[in-house]
């Protein structure tokens, strides 16, 4: 293909704007937009995270525009209500066959990994921990933002806080003080024990005990992690038994939780059992010692996308109107 004539300006795009490109300059066949990308971008916007000059793309042809790139970023505006300064690139066509060629170039970059970008920032150095620790740690914030329920991408998606290399941080700095008592306790835990206790379907319940209720987290996972004899009947013995013997990628990581969390709570309240009988998956988590009652969701952040140390209540009308305020929020439950 021959060179194309291809201009770049910058211009603010207010939500009004942005609204008015979507509904008549977008590119008949652009990919469905993806909520969960939208909300990611439009909780950056409203943070002040959003890169200023981000680029949106149009074809020209015969003097019309069609937007071939950014219709998630003009949508997060919309919902956002921010405006913003974009790079506006505008690319002189020769057919509108051509259309589909430029489309096809965009959005194909290989991202940086959340690894590659706590080594850069040396996260694990801040908090004392080594680079598996803090991983490990890093992977529990979608369970502890969610409040150990699952959450669908139709509504209320995660992606917008799980995917925030920012926010990721925080929480590893906001929990290191229990994940390293945590790592304490079970040091020198045996083969495949070692690995399960760590993930982060385990050791999101264990932060919450270790917050909460102190010494008494201390004893109960030095004892799951050693079973140095312990009887039969005895709850740590047998989430000890389950670590061993059960592929965690075999169940969702909210569901694995709850046979972690029935095993603490009849341990707590002295009650025996060879096997463990986990939580109804669909219903709050009951976490006994803790604001985990099994009748509400508790989340560890804010809708702004703040680490918090005492967990809020969730319900997903005032979690939208937290987020992107009542307008707005109304506008989030019509879609």
């Amino acid at each position: 293909m021959e060179q194309r004539k291809i201009s770049l300006r910058h211009e603010r795009i207010t939500p009004q704007a942005a609204r008015t490109i979507l509904l008549h300059e977008r590119y008949e066949r652009q990919r469905p937009l993806d909520l969960g990308v939208v909300q990611e971008y439009a909780l950056a916007m409203l943070n002040g995270e959003f890169r200023q000059g981000t680029v949106i793309s149009f074809c020209v042809y015969q003097g019309t525009r069609y937007l071939v790139n950014g219709q998630h970023t003009l949508e997060a505006i919309c919902r956002s209500g921010v405006t913003l300064e974009l790079g506006l690139e505008e690319i002189q066509i020769e057919s509108l066959e051509e259309r589909a060629y430029w489309f096809s170039k965009y959005d194909r970059l290989k991202l940086r990994s959340l690894k590659q970008i706590y080594d850069a920032n040396g996260i694990h150095e801040a908090v004392n921990m080594n680079k598996s620790q803090a991983d490990c740690l890093g992977a529990c914030l979608p369970l502890l933002a969610s409040g150990f329920s699952s959450v669908p991408r139709s509504r209320g998606s995660m992606r917008m806080y799980t995917s925030n290399p920012r926010l990721r941080m925080d929480f590893i700095r906001a929990w290191a003080d229990e994940a390293s008592r945590f790592y304490t306790a079970i040091t020198g835990a045996p083969g495949t024990l070692s690995m399960n206790i760590r993930r982060a379907p385990v050791l999101a319940v264990a932060l919450v005990t270790y917050r909460f209720t102190g010494t008494d987290a201390d004893d109960f996972w030095m004892n799951v992690c050693q079973d140095d004899g312990l009887h039969q009947g005895d709850q740590r013995k047998a989430l000890h038994i389950f670590l061993r013997t059960t592929k965690l990628s075999e169940y969702q990581p909210h569901a694995y939780s709850r046979y972690v969390a029935a095993a603490w709570c009849r341990h707590w309240k002295g009650q025996r059992g060879k096997n463990i009988q986990p939580q109804v998956e669909h219903q709050p988590i009951l976490i006994e010692g803790t604001p985990h009652d099994g009748k509400e969701i508790w989340r560890y952040i804010s809708p702004r996308g703040e680490v918090v140390h005492k967990p809020g209540k969730y319900d997903a009308e005032t979690w939208q109107i937290g987020l992107f305020g009542v307008e707005a929020a109304a506008d989030e439950r019509s879609t």
